[in-house]
């Protein structure tokens, strides 16, 4: 297929893997897309002809089938053969949105981004919290923040073929360096193996050059789950809940001090705003977004609050390895 924005007609898509996450989005396909505009691919064709089954999809029994059909592909299989289908697919002329991290190798995503760029393709990174509600709305009142706090914690991940920076903190990192315009001067990182090779535990803190600081914690050795994110920037100071897309904002108004002869106390009166959010699916509207981008129909309102560019994505990959790398230098503990 060509590379070339589609207009004037319905988008074809495959989605290349069937498993946990390619059903998730060939679910919400189903019901975006005509019957059989959606193409499936897995190594295991019983699983593929089984998905396409249920959700009036196209079963391709080869890859190249699937990719000489489609004018987009989803790429959803195990990290380490993100690079490998996605350059597969670009090469056939497709368009692609690969779930992230986009590769477990920095030159991989580094070379698959220039070739996009080079090709006149689409390569969209499954960052989905950039399509929270919650996180959308959060866009309109941070202003100057100076300092994150991001948690991002539970159990076992399905995900093992990858470290927690790359399978939960990365959320984080991509969107605090979203609402930071200043690039990051120093990382200070340290990581712990404990359940799998890769990192089950890491802490790092991030100084950018214009004085913010964001301290991301993740891990997947905890029974207790939570998502959230906290900004303090002057006079306000915002809470973010990921899980539950709830966004509530402290305004700090003034301080009363009460003086004795025992003691000086005093109170601080706050406003406490709770926004009200838009609380939509992030991956169907991820995925409304991709198509939208590929018809070159980005104009909508409904995406005024997205920020997208190949640079920015590299980036976040960037930061994440320059934690990986001060992980590895601190010392990971196994």
């Amino acid at each position: 297929m060509s590379g070339s924005v589609v207009e004037n007609k319905p988008i074809k898509i495959g989605v290349v893997g069937a498993g946990h996450m390619g059903q998730y989005h060939i679910n919400l396909l189903s019901k975006i897309l005509p019957e059989n505009h959606i193409f499936i691919y897995d190594q295991d064709s019983e699983r593929s002809k089984l998905m396409a089954e249920t959700y009036q999809a196209v079963s391709c029994p080869v890859l190249e089938e699937c990719l000489s059909a489609v004018d987009a592909v989803i790429i959803a299989v195990p990290t380490y053969l993100h690079y490998e289908y996605a350059m597969k697919a670009m090469k056939a002329g497709c368009h692609v949105l690969v779930e992230k991290p986009i590769s477990n190798d920095l030159k991989c995503a580094q070379e698959m981004m220039a070739y996009a760029e080079e090709n006149n393709l689409i390569l969209h990174i499954g960052h989905i919290e950039r399509f929270n509600g919650a996180v959308q709305a959060m866009r309109d009142i941070v202003d100057k923040p100076y300092y994150f706090q991001a948690q991002r914690i539970g159990s076992v991940s399905r995900i093992q073929d990858v470290g927690v920076v790359l399978d939960l903190m990365i959320h984080d990192i991509d969107i605090i360096l979203s609402f930071v315009d200043s690039p990051v001067r120093e990382v200070v990182a340290y990581g712990e193996s404990i359940i799998t090779d890769f990192e089950d535990y890491a802490l790092a803190t991030l100084y950018f050059e214009n004085g913010t600081v964001a301290t991301l914690t993740a891990s997947r050795v905890s029974s207790h789950k939570a998502r959230t994110m906290f900004v303090s920037q002057e006079k306000i100071y915002i809470q973010l809940d990921y899980s539950t897309n709830d966004l509530v904002v402290y305004k700090n108004q003034y301080t009363e001090y009460t003086v004795s002869q025992s003691q000086i106390t005093y109170k601080e009166e706050n406003i406490v705003d709770r926004v009200v959010v838009h609380k939509d699916n992030p991956l169907k509207l991820e995925l409304e977004y991709f198509i939208d981008e590929i018809s070159g129909n980005l104009g909508a309102s409904k995406y005024k609050n997205i920020l997208w560019d190949s640079h920015s994505n590299l980036y976040t990959m960037e930061i994440a390895f320059r934690i990986l790398k001060e992980i590895e230098r601190s010392g990971k503990r196994s």
